[in-house]
């Protein structure tokens, strides 16, 4: 047999109609609660359901003009948040007249600013004061389903550039020493602002394209150099140096010990370099093959 033993009520001097509606009263906050807990969730689901495709991470190199022959390049990590705002980090080199001058590297800066999609969903916009220096309004094209904005500054200043999207996984393995070098081919393009002729105020333009190959015989850097009147071929065997960080960006030297500011993306995609040289103001796309 068992014994029935009566539930005494926590505060047994208080009528029962106030015990009643204690409990009822827990019973209404509870589903209170509950409702709060779903419609949280359905929120969730909604933004993540409603967030675009193009949400994401890229790494980004643009190069410009200001006010005449004020030079920049701006390469960094761009995040394209859900909620229309931006986030990232940017570094950046620069020239200032008069010429001849070194180009000297400027600030690093957090990303801030918004971002949206036409109808369409192949333009769009991008407004931020923390890209470069100037700042400003951005128009972007969507290319290879979304792989690849094509950047180009629409607020009274020249400035243009690409942002590739980026592989945290892939950036993981390269921070964990897991990607091995490979061979790559490489353009860069800037001017030579020590270099001012009429035609060019700010320096002679120039462009170094070249290929890097990594091998069982080691390390061999082939390029030429080239622009006005003038032509050279570059080789070294010595490798390059990177230390990257979680969002890709990072720093290190290239095949002639010169500091570079990059960002990484993806297997197979390009990426970008800027040296920092005083001698050279602008950016290179390398390319994996």
């Amino acid at each position: 047999m068992c014994s029935l033993v009566e539930d005494k009520p926590e505060h047994p001097d208080e009528p029962p109609s106030h015990q009643s509606g204690g409990i009822k009263m827990k019973r209404k906050m509870f589903s209170f609660a509950l409702v709060i807990a779903l419609a949280l969730g359905a929120s969730a689901r909604s933004e993540a359901k409603n967030c675009s495709p193009l949400a994401g991470n890229y790494g980004y190199a643009m190069s410009g003009l200001f006010e005449g022959p004020f030079g920049f390049v701006d390469v960094g990590a761009i995040t394209l948040n859900c909620d229309g705002t931006l986030g990232g980090f940017e570094m950046g080199t620069h020239t200032i007249p008069p010429y001849p001058t070194d180009a000297v590297q400027g600030t690093s800066n957090p990303i801030t600013g918004t971002w949206s999609l036409d109808d369409d969903a192949i333009n769009g916009t991008i407004t931020s004061d923390s890209i470069v220096s100037p700042g400003g309004v951005y128009h972007f094209v969507v290319d290879d389903g979304g792989a690849v904005l094509r950047l180009s500054e629409v607020g009274g200043v020249y400035e243009a550039g690409r942002a590739v999207r980026q592989d945290p996984n892939y950036i993981a393995k390269v921070i964990a020493g897991k990607v091995k070098g490979g061979n790559t081919s490489f353009q860069c393009a800037g001017y030579l602002p020590n270099f001012p002729f009429p035609d060019f105020a700010n320096g002679a333009p120039v462009s170094i394209i070249g290929t890097e190959v990594t091998d069982k015989n080691g390390y061999l850097f082939k390029g030429i150099e080239s622009g006005n009147f003038f032509s050279n071929d570059l080789t070294s065997t010595t490798p390059p140096t990177s230390t990257v960080n979680a969002d890709g960006t990072g720093t290190g030297t290239d095949t002639f010990g010169t500091p570079v500011i990059l960002v990484v993306t993806a297997p197979g995609e390009d990426f970008f370099t800027v040296p920092l040289n005083p001698d050279f103001l602008g950016y290179c796309v390398v390319h994996p093959r």
